[in-house]
């Protein structure tokens, strides 16, 4: 029987979903189940754990670093326990607050940090193993003696932190050009990256996680174009891990969560208030169907739902469903609350494809403002490997969707609520196509380049194009039966490019056409290394 001294008020219910701080985990399903295994898995003990803001970087590390006396991530991973010893492996952080206040004796304190996060991880005393690099040398020695399975990784996190701090400032000034790439240069010349890689070298059962704020760049070799050639050449030896937003898999036990998930204490108030589920299987659907796949987004949707089912419960004295009003009031409520997230994604998402090249930047834009893009639809396997390498880097870097080699997992768009934000701020900020100087390629439309097709099964269909295709298409156009490599460089690029560069720009054009034009081969080889136009009664460039 329950206490008595429940409250019968459910106003007065905590939220299980107000997260504290983060060294709280709210609730038994993290949604990092498939990044833990590959993690553990992953066949490299030296990785690089790199993210966008809020992505769940810092939850991760904190919750990796639970013991396995207490509810952890071994209990996510009941398929791995029957094959390795989960308990042995430990995931221990060093704090670096102290090298933000320390000036000087930097490499001492790193030291002296490291030791003290590995003696408290496994409960050791400062004595048997004191804080140098022998004490270190020996605990490692210790643990693999105790366990011939064990296994154990240091994390150093936020480490663009010590560059936010200044700290560099009082060290060997540098080309470095970001907190992140200023925390490891201070790491470097504090020696913190030498004793890490040693201890890499001499012990097979120690691993070394270095988490760091992704920049929003177009591809992963811009992230570090400014270290120095010792952390570039110690850098080739780790692993580079993006955190992305959840697998779909992941999201959906996210959301499905009992109430036992959050404490028997938490249920039992819960149940005696009439409760039985907290989201119907019904409501969970819609809750994927706003939030998607981002963990921020996720859980915010989490809060605001629970919150606004209380207070209908409160005002009724029933836990029921949503109705259709109710859904309107809740996504409204969580627009706001994310608004200034939201912008923020817009910022980096803007910078990085800034970066990119003219065809990234255009293909961006045709991405998310193609007629066919819905809220979490599964992405076409082709549709996904015709964008460029850039485009698909800067989506899932800015946990815009994810994209990983399980082939149980498709690739989606986003949910409604960060794909209609993404898209109206596409449409009112889209510019213009570059329009090409050369004195010999003809002035195109300013207001856009269209290619209306009116083959049997696609009438009318407008197809935009970017100034280059737009270029290939006038020229084949009006050569249809037989038109050179060599007219159509000195027409489109105003002058003899690299073969390469050309047939790509004719392979994205066809495979664009494919998209209307279904397996009807528009754009032809011809003998003598020269291309024809077929159906050229099908399309009118507008």
């Amino acid at each position: 029987m329950l206490n008595t001294h429940y409250t019968s008020s459910w106003q007065a219910l905590p939220n299980p979903f107000l997260a504290i701080d983060r060294e709280m985990l709210i609730g038994h399903i993290s949604g990092r189940s498939s990044d833990i295994t590959e993690i553990i898995i992953g066949g490299q003990s030296a990785i690089i754990l790199t993210g966008a803001l809020h992505i769940g970087k810092s939850e991760l590390v904190n919750y990796l670093k639970r013991t396995p006396d207490e509810w952890s991530w071994r209990d996510e991973l009941p398929f791995l326990k029957e094959q390795l010893n989960l308990d042995a492996i430990r995931f221990v952080q060093v704090d670096l607050t102290p090298l933000e206040e320390e000036r000087e004796e930097l490499q001492v304190t790193f030291i002296k940090q490291c030791a003290f996060a590995l003696q408290s991880a496994y409960h050791l005393q400062e004595s048997s193993f004191p804080p140098t690099i022998k004490g270190i040398r020996d605990l490692l020695r210790s643990l693999k003696e105790g366990a011939s399975d064990a296994r154990c990784f240091v994390i150093l996190d936020n480490i663009e932190r010590l560059g936010s701090q200044g700290l560099s400032s009082s060290l060997q000034q540098s080309r470095e050009q970001t907190p992140q790439d200023q925390g490891l240069a201070l790491l470097e010349q504090c020696n913190a990256i030498h004793i890490l890689v040693d201890l890499l070298d001499e012990f097979r059962h120690f691993g070394v996680i270095l988490s760091i704020e992704s920049l929003p760049r177009p591809s992963i070799k811009d992230q570090y174009i400014h270290l120095s050639k010792y952390i570039s050449k110690v850098f080739a030896r780790f692993r580079t891990m993006t955190l992305q937003i959840f697998t779909w898999k992941d999201a959906t036990k996210f959301l499905s969560q009992a109430p036992e998930n959050f404490g028997s204490t938490w249920a039992a108030r819960f149940k005696a208030l009439g409760g039985y589920s907290i989201f119907s299987e019904q409501e969970q659907a819609w809750l994927l169907e706003q939030a998607g796949t981002h963990p921020y987004l996720l859980q915010q949707s989490r809060l605001h739902a629970f919150h606004l089912k209380q207070l209908y419960a409160s005002a009724y004295g029933t836990w029921s469903d949503f109705q259709e009003r109710s859904k309107r009031q809740l996504v409204e409520k969580i627009n706001e609350s994310v608004s200034t997230f939201l912008d923020h994604v817009w910022k980096r998402l803007d910078e990085a494809v800034s970066r990119s090249s003219q065809e990234t930047q255009e293909e961006f834009y045709r991405f998310l403002l193609a007629r066919d893009v819905h809220a979490n639809k599964a992405i076409d396997t082709t549709t996904w490997n015709q964008l460029s390498s850039e485009l698909r880097y800067i989506l899932y870097n800015e946990g815009i969707l994810r994209s990983d080699y399980d082939p149980s997992e498709s690739i989606r768009y986003p949910g409604a609520i960060l794909l209609d934000y993404l898209i109206h701020k596409a449409q009112t900020s889209q510019p213009r196509p570059a329009t090409i100087t050369l004195s010999s390629v003809p002035t195109v439309q300013p207001e856009g380049h269209w290619l209306r097709i009116s083959c049997s099964d696609k009438l009318h269909e407008r197809l935009p194009l970017s100034e280059q295709e737009y270029l290939l298409f006038e020229t084949l156009l009006q050569h249809p039966q037989s038109c050179t490599v060599q007219v159509l460089m000195e027409r489109v690029w105003g002058k003899e490019i690299k073969r390469e560069t050309f047939t790509q720009g004719i392979h994205r054009l066809r495979q664009k056409l494919k998209k209307y034009c279904g397996e009807t081969e528009i754009i032809e080889n011809i003998y003598g290394g020269k291309y024809s136009l077929n159906h050229p009664a099908w399309f009118q460039l507008e």
